[in-house]
């Protein structure tokens, strides 16, 4: 008799083959072939534009993204309609179902338990590094920003492939795609009457200010000192123009002191020293980038130090004998804790004990080091609540569904593509399952639960047969760091496949929308990421203007349920 997973695989297959018929949403056309009515006058205008000045465009959205992307040359157009009616109550509804979620975790209750087992949640947490965070976040203030991924299969489904929450990209770039577009001519602006994201931008600022005033104190961005590209310029333009202090002391030479009565700007010296209390830091970059000084980011950097020494491409000191490499291997293919990452640690130091880790953590983040504790123990507040990344995990994903109708008594308006886990309740591989997927796998894709970026993904129809065996040798090695999910063709404009992200911010059951989305484009012909390395570009997604013209704003709680 077949299991229960091999006629959900029967199924699946089936469902993908018969969705195979119509093969793709075409973004840009209905099933009837007609062109749809919000590109209706834009694309045939554009689709004049001679190749030169096509080349001229893609050339000035080169320069305006300081020659790291470029923006498509089509964009992506949302009706106000469905936008305000549909994909906004949509990410709303997510990003309610993960706040409470977070909530009930760090409350200690974890009534999640009839939903998903809290020893995976554990896990989940301990491999994204923040098992150091345990019983420190305060659950009556849970805040970050929240992107989901989204994509519009071939049955017109929008599904979100990935949710993205805390430092996420294309807030800031949103608003270049919309002024390359606009200003590309005149008659652009008069065919297409879209959303500004400074209506956005504006609300969310305000929002800072208010909290900060509330905190007897200004509102102060912090930028990461580790890794930064070009949105980072944008997002201290976009902010300097409203009224927000930017503290880099390359740039103006302010510090930070910070200590237990709070977190405070200095200036200047002796006589001319000016100190300020900060009420609001809106942090730029993930938290153990910015503070190497809290526990939780430093078992994060152990460990991820220990990945590296165990890779093949590693250089590593003579002291590395075969011996301490066997012992560091078993450590991290162990369950991951804060007991483990302390055991690695003295692994290094004591083979080591001047190993780059170290210094790293010891020069890195002098400016910020006690912000999350800072943040932590609420002497300032914050647009991203430490301990929250962890429900970026690919195998968190599965469950989102089943909470949003256990917290909130709700059908999910945005879907999930189908997804299952190769691990079993033991940890080991679930070989039926594994034997299913890759016995049909044009039907399916495999991703690295921790994966960024288009990273450790494989598409079954653009994956070689020869890749398989290598690809089952990864996932038998550690089965609960892969999900499948069933493949669908991405929506498609022309020869280009596209993903949409939803930009919102959370703070508790708060949820602002912003009024324009964020876009990628990749050559179909590609490997089926849509990624904007690797050939990819920016997609412009711009919102038609409402009468409101305004964003959605904040909501009000919803009738959580956690008994």
């Amino acid at each position: 008799m077949k299991s229960i997973f091999a006629l959900l695989v029967s199924a699946v297959v089936s469902i993908v083959a018969f969705a195979g018929a119509a093969e793709y949403h075409d973004e840009l056309y209905d099933d009837q072939g007609s062109l749809r009515q919000q590109y209706a006058k834009i694309l045939p205008y554009l689709e004049k534009k001679s190749s030169a000045e096509q080349k001229q465009y893609l050339e000035r959205s080169f320069k305006a993204f300081n020659g790291e992307n470029e923006a498509h040359t089509i964009p992506r157009i949302i009706p106000a309609e469905f936008k305000e009616k549909f994909i906004d109550p949509g990410i709303s509804q997510r990003a309610k179902a993960l706040v409470a979620f977070l909530k009930d975790h760090y409350s200690g209750k974890k009534s999640y338990s009839k939903i998903i087992d809290p020893a995976l949640v554990e896990k989940i947490i301990a491999r994204n590094g923040e098992a150091g965070y345990a019983g420190l976040v305060n659950p009556e203030d849970i805040t970050f920003f929240y992107g989901p991924d989204m994509i519009v299969d071939a049955d017109g489904v929008w599904r979100v492939i990935e949710d993205n929450t805390g430092f996420i990209g294309g807030p800031a770039d949103v608003q270049v795609l919309r002024e390359l577009t606009m200003s590309r001519d005149k008659k652009i602006g008069k065919m297409l009457n879209v959303e500004d994201p400074e209506v956005f931008y504006r609300q969310l600022t305000d929002h800072y200010k208010a909290i900060a005033k509330e905190n007897g104190g200004k509102v102060i961005y912090l930028d990461s000192q580790i890794m930064s590209d070009n949105e980072d310029m944008l997002v201290k333009k976009m902010l300097t123009k409203y009224g927000i202090e930017i503290v880099d002391p390359d740039l103006n030479g302010t510090r930070l002191k910070i200590n237990k009565r709070g977190v405070y700007t200095v200036t200047g010296f002796g006589e001319d020293k000016v100190k300020e209390k900060v009420g609001y830091v809106i942090v730029h970059g993930e938290h153990a980038w910015m503070d190497q000084s809290h526990r939780a980011s430093r078992d994060r950097y152990m460990y991820e130090e220990a990945r590296e020494l165990l890779s093949p491409d590693a250089k590593l000191n003579k002291a590395w004998t075969p011996k301490k490499l066997k012992a560091l291997r078993r450590i991290v293919q162990g369950p991951r804790t804060s007991k483990t990452t302390a055991k690695i640690e003295e692994l290094i130091e004591a083979v080591e004990p001047d190993s780059k880790i170290f210094r790293f953590i010891d020069q890195s983040g002098e400016l910020t080091a006690g912000i999350n504790k800072s943040i932590l123990k609420g002497r300032v507040a914050a647009n991203y609540t430490p301990g929250t990344d962890f429900i970026n995990d690919k195998q968190f994903y599965i469950f989102v569904e089943d909470l949003i109708r256990f917290y909130l008594k709700e059908e999910p308006i945005l879907r999930n593509i189908p997804s299952g886990s190769f691990g079993g309740r033991d940890g080991k591989v679930d070989k039926e399952k594994l034997d299913a997927v890759l016995a049909n796998f044009n039907n399916f894709v495999i991703k690295r639960v921790d994966g960024r970026g288009g990273d450790a993904v494989w598409v079954g129809p653009k994956t070689a047969k020869e890749e398989l065996p290598a690809l089952r040798k990864r996932v038998e090695a550690d089965p609960t760091l892969f999900i499948f999910q069933s493949y669908s063709r991405l929506s498609q404009m022309q020869n280009w496949i596209i993903d949409s992200r939803g930009i919102s911010f959370v703070h508790n059951f708060n949820v602002l929308v912003s009024n324009m989305m964020w876009g990628r484009a990749t050559p179909e012909k590609g490997n089926g990421k849509v990624n904007v390395s690797g050939g990819g570009r920016e997609l412009p997604t711009l919102t038609l203007k409402s009468q409101a013209s305004i964003c959605r704003d904040f909501f009000a709680p919803p009738g959580m349920v956690t008994e």
